[in-house]
Parts: C-alpha cells; sequence; structure tokens
C-alpha cells in the first residue's frame, strides 16, 4: 500500500514539473523579448534570398535583435512561419519581440540591395540616364528630371547664363562611373555628374571657349554633336572642323543627331519629312546651333569641340556603317558624289 502511495506521489511530482515546463516554455515561445526591451534603436538587417529559418535567426543574434536563436527556431515551426519570411533589407526595433520580428518579416517586403554603381555612357541623354536610375530603383525619370529643374546650379561657374529651355542640364551630367550611397536620391546623383564635370573642365577650357568665340554652352553643345555623330575617334577633331567652318559661313549644320533629339528618339533612317519638325533642335531648319546640348559628351569629344581641326572640310557623309567612317568633301558636288556612292552602297 505504500508503494502505490510513493508511487502516485512520484507520478503526480513528474506531472507538476512537467506542466510547469511546458507553460514556461509555452511562455518563452510567446513573451521572449529581445535583450534590449526598453531600447527604441532601429537596426537595420539583410536577409538573404533563400536563407532558412536557421540562418535567419543567426542574422538576428549577431546584431542583438534576439536572445537565444533556438528559441526563435522553434517559436517559427510552432507557428508554421518556416520558408515564409521575405528577403531584403529590414529595418528592426530593437525592443520588438521575437513575434514580432516574425510577423515583420513575413508581411513586410525587404528593400533589394542597390548596386551602388552606376555607369553612364558617353553620348546619354538625359532620358536615357533617367531610364538607368529607375531600372536600378533608385527614382523614376520623372523624379529625375524634376530635381534638376530646381536643383541649385549657382555654385557652378559652368552653367552661369544659360539660355531658357527644358533640360537646362543636359551636357553637364558628366559620363562617368560613379559610387553611389545606400540612400541614394536624385538629388546626389545630379550633384555627383555636376562635380565630376567641373572637376574635368579646366579653367583653362573656360578660356579656350571664349578665344574659339562661343560661350562654354555653345562649345558643350558642338561637343554633344560630335559625340552623337562620330563613332571613330580619330574623326572627332575633323567633324569639329567641318561644324567650325560651316557656322563661319552661316550654313546651316544640318547634322541627323539634332533631329533624332527633337524626335525624343533615335531612328535608323531619316525621311524628308523628319526633317520637317518644328524644334529648337533642328539644324536642318534653323541656322546656327541648337539651342542647347543634345547629349552628355565625353571629355574626347570635348577636347575635339575646343581643338577641332583646321582643315576646308563642310561635309561628310557615312560610308561603312559598321565602322562608322565617313567621307569627307570640300565642295556641295564632292558631297553629292559621295551620298551616291556610298548611299547606293549601303543599300545594296
Amino acid at each position: 500500500m505504500k508503494g502505490n502511495i510513493k508511487l502516485i506521489l512520484w507520478i503526480i511530482v513528474i506531472v507538476i514539473i512537467f506542466i510547469c515546463g511546458y507553460n514556461y516554455i509555452l511562455y518563452l515561445y510567446k513573451n521572449v523579448p529581445t535583450e534590449n526591451s526598453r531600447n527604441s534603436t532601429i537596426i537595420e538587417i539583410t536577409i538573404p534570398k533563400g536563407a532558412a529559418t536557421k540562418g535567419i535567426a543567426k542574422v538576428l543574434k549577431l546584431k542583438n535583435l534576439i536572445i537565444n536563436e533556438d528559441i526563435f527556431r522553434l517559436k517559427s515551426k510552432l507557428y508554421h512561419y518556416d520558408g515564409k519570411y521575405n528577403s531584403g533589407m529590414f529595418e528592426l526595433s530593437m525592443n520588438m519581440t521575437n513575434e514580432q520580428i516574425m510577423k515583420y518579416l513575413i508581411t513586410e517586403k525587404g528593400r533589394q540591395k542597390l548596386d551602388n554603381r552606376l555607369t553612364v555612357p558617353e553620348g546619354y541623354t538625359i532620358a536615357q540616364i533617367g531610364k538607368r536610375l529607375e531600372e536600378k530603383g533608385i527614382c523614376t525619370v520623372q523624379e529625375f528630371i524634376d530635381e534638376m529643374n530646381i536643383f541649385d546650379t549657382k555654385k557652378y561657374r559652368f552653367l552661369n547664363n544659360l539660355p531658357t529651355r527644358a533640360n537646362k542640364l543636359e551636357g553637364y551630367l558628366f559620363p562617368n562611373t560613379y559610387d553611389l550611397s545606400e540612400k541614394v536620391n536624385a538629388k546626389e546623383v545630379i550633384s555627383k555628374m555636376l562635380e565630376s564635370f567641373d572637376k574635368h573642365f579646366k579653367p583653362e577650357y573656360h578660356d579656350k571657349a571664349i578665344k574659339l568665340g562661343y560661350t562654354v554652352d555653345q562649345v558643350i553643345t558642338i561637343a554633344s554633336i560630335i559625340e552623337r555623330e562620330v563613332k571613330k575617334p580619330e574623326e572627332r577633331r575633323k567633324v569639329a572642323g567641318v561644324m567650325y567652318n560651316r557656322l563661319k559661313k552661316g550654313m546651316k549644320l544640318e547634322m541627323c543627331s539634332t533631329v533624332q533629339y527633337a524626335q525624343g528618339k533615335i531612328k535608323e533612317r531619316l525621311y524628308d519629312k523628319d526633317l520637317e519638325i518644328d524644334s529648337p533642335y533642328n539644324t536642318y531648319k534653323n541656322n546656327g546651333l541648337p539651342i542647347g546640348p543634345i547629349s552628355n559628351p565625353g571629355m574626347d569629344s570635348i577636347l575635339a569641340a575646343l581643338y577641332p581641326e583646321e582643315n576646308d572640310y563642310y561635309y561628310f557623309v557615312l560610308k561603312n556603317e559598321k565602322t562608322g567612317e565617313h567621307q569627307f568633301s570640300k565642295t556641295f558636288e564632292e558631297h553629292v558624289k559621295a551620298k551616291k556612292q556610298w548611299l547606293v552602297s549601303s543599300e545594296r
């Protein structure tokens, strides 16, 4: 009889211990706070794509957002959260409980880590740069353009006295590779590109533009056309010479790239009706230079515009589409012959 009583007592004790232990574990599941329950500091974490609960718990522990990795994993399994966590960058408060963290990582979309390097090729337009920024998730094309329109340009000498026009910074967003901050915005990008232009466009270039009889803006406009018209580097200064020759004689520049800019798209071939577009950028209809640059030229094209080749050419026509090589002519008659030869050849 005594033996039975002892057995019953032992069973009762075991049951009590089991119940207490179960309730304690359940309490931990539901109420485990972070190590800093009164600390509202925001901590940024990155959850890799496809990360398992074990890996997520490790990231959280390293950032001191949870006390125990095993408890986090057990709780995740209990609530069937495994495999449901989003990836990306998240901002979590130090005073969040395990349960709050889990729900946040499941319901909120993480920001994707940006590729912090922006490469802008020579000859890109503002629209093309804006599109690249939009693709990288930095800003939309329209946000980029809006920021340019309100950007304070007073400290930049080369932007003084610009004529009134849309896209006033076209030509001055220097082509380069830029390292950007994590929280980059349109303003930062514009600032970096203008600073790069200021660094590359030396004081003596301002003086050289004046000696040529042109403003800096006009020289950059010429450079922007060279950038879009010329494929072979050795032809840049020669084309610059052609442009200055035509300008001195009061001839229309008649550059296809200016019409394409006015149209807002690049067409493989322009037709007579295209050349009739009413725009201050159309050098087939208007004398002199367009109202402003048509692209953002690189340093080679800028130097070609500043130091043109002295020649007697007034015309050029594309003779090889693959290499971009042109044939240059001194007279209109020579140019007509060259056009017949090379344009017919290209259509065969």
